[in-house]
């Protein structure tokens, strides 16, 4: 998800290279915050859901609704405070679209994703520290599945691996097609516009594989849920970056329509 990337000239030669080593720590570490609190939002609104006393599973909580709305708010709160910073992508996949767009460099995509990576291990840390912290609340936690993303017995509909494939492949190339037009709209207007995609996304795919179309959302999961959530973690790494890469190659071919359009409606 991201709003505004920055304008390569803070990279120009005549930046010195202590200025240059701050900027990328400021965009690292705004990757990892604003990654470590999506999946806070989302994978702790639903773990806390289902570790409710009185009840077992999404119904038990704030729903379906509620865990989608707490993700899309953290989108819109994250592109927001860190768009300008990092661009604010929090998700593997999203970086990797930007790239195959075009519109970033790939030799930022390894820094971005390990980010991303520690990020969500954080924000799935914390959540496991806080279950800690009330007796037998983190093992029922975990017997649920810590919010962790799966397809076949896993999935809540009991959607097979072909059909969760292409439902994290198709919703992810939505959620990043809309990233990368949106971000050419302003931050605010990236920020709403991503958040509600996400509500959308959500709404749709959590009763299908839990909603991942983010690896670091899922890889953070996965480490603290039955090992059966890191055995299925191949999917949720592939079929996102998948989607993501298709969205930012459509993007790419689509330039010379983009430019002509902009063109005429500048005259």
């Amino acid at each position: 998800m991201t709003a505004t990337d920055p304008h390569p000239s803070v990279l120009a030669p005549h930046v010195s290279p202590t200025a240059r080593t701050n900027l990328t720590f400021a965009r690292l570490g705004a990757e990892a915050v604003g990654t470590a609190v999506l999946v806070v939002a989302g994978v702790g609104t639903g773990v806390l859901s289902f570790s409710m006393p009185g009840g077992e599973g999404l119904d038990s909580g704030v729903g379906i609704l509620g865990v989608a709305l707490a993700v899309g708010f953290s989108i819109v709160a994250g592109v927001l405070v860190f768009g300008p910073i990092s661009g604010a992508h929090f998700n593997p996949a999203v970086t990797v679209g930007i790239a195959a767009a075009g519109e970033t460099s790939w030799r930022t995509v390894p820094a971005y994703v390990a980010a991303q990576l520690l990020g969500g291990v954080a924000g799935a840390s914390l959540i496991a520290f806080v279950l800690g912290q009330a007796p037998g609340r983190f093992d029922v936690a975990v017997a649920s599945g810590f919010s962790a993303n799966g397809y076949g017995d896993q999935s809540s509909l009991s959607v097979g691996v072909l059909g969760v494939f292409v439902v994290e492949v198709l919703f992810t190339a939505l959620l990043v097609m809309v990233v990368l037009i949106a971000r050419r709209r302003g931050t605010m207007f990236a920020a709403f516009a991503i958040g509600l995609t996400v509500v959308l996304c959500c709404i749709v795919t959590i009763p299908v594989d839990n909603t991942s179309l983010n690896p670091a959302r899922s890889f953070a999961a996965a480490l603290f849920a039955p090992s059966t959530a890191m055995e299925q973690l191949w999917l949720f790494c592939i079929a996102p970056v998948f989607g993501a890469a298709l969205a930012g190659l459509g993007y790419r071919l689509m330039r010379p329509s983009r430019t002509q359009m902009e063109r005429v409606s500048r005259s």
